[in-house]
């Protein structure tokens, strides 16, 4: 139940923030890239994941990269500027959120050994 209402609200809240500003356009920077390439090395080194796991796990790093990526240019774009202090505490929240979205999301794809390791590992 609670793995489907963070889904559903990660969803949500996903279309309200597309929803917002049409003009921002997220390109797979270099360093996304690479900082989803050291998450999911990460997950592998504590979980030993197959090839095809592999891919997804990267899938959902990259998700994660871009929303992030989404709502800092929402942020920094903010009319009136708003201060960095602000911008903090409200990525303070969404970084709680994506955890949990990022954790329900890998336990679709590990086995329960698999994501009881990285659970142990990431903690």
């Amino acid at each position: 139940m609670a793995r489907t209402f963070l889904t559903l609200s990660f969803l949500a809240f996903a279309a309200v923030a597309s929803a917002q500003d049409r003009e921002i356009n997220i390109v797979d920077a270099p360093e996304m890239v690479a900082l989803a390439d050291t998450r999911t090395a990460l997950v592998d080194k504590a979980s030993n994941l197959t090839s095809e796991q592999t891919t997804q796990v990267k899938d959902v790093y990259l998700k994660v990269e871009r929303q992030m990526a989404a709502i800092h240019l929402r942020l920094d774009s903010a009319e009136p500027k708003m201060r960095q202090e602000d911008k903090e505490r409200d990525l303070a929240g969404q970084y709680a959120n994506w955890d949990k979205w990022t954790n329900d999301q890998l336990s679709h794809i590990l086995s329960e050994d698999q994501m009881t390791k990285w659970l142990a590992a990431n903690k």
